[in-house]
């Protein structure tokens, strides 16, 4: 068994490789200002960093898309997400 610590640059390239867009990283600090139940510690006391992560939404579907094709991309883009998000 390991005890290898992942490092932020194995995190994201992980992230990225399975579908994610771009990948961030955030102290907790930066959300001193939030309100009590919109801070990370809120949710998980020991926190010390954000992760969050992205997939591009195509600006074709945003700029010529019918409706329906906007809707089609969100629920495509967010079964994707979830995926990232399981592994």
């Amino acid at each position: 068994m390991s005890n290898h610590e992942i490092t932020k640059d194995e995190l994201r390239n992980y992230i990225l490789s399975v579908g994610a867009d771009l990948v961030g990283f955030a102290s907790i600090d930066r959300f001193d200002k939030a309100p009590e139940n919109h801070h990370p510690a809120y949710h998980l006391p020991e926190a010390k960093t954000v992760i969050t992560f992205a997939k591009q939404f195509p600006n074709t579907v945003l700029m010529r898309g019918p409706v329906t094709s906007y809707h089609k991309m969100i629920v495509l883009l967010e079964r994707e997400l979830d995926v990232i998000i399981r592994l």
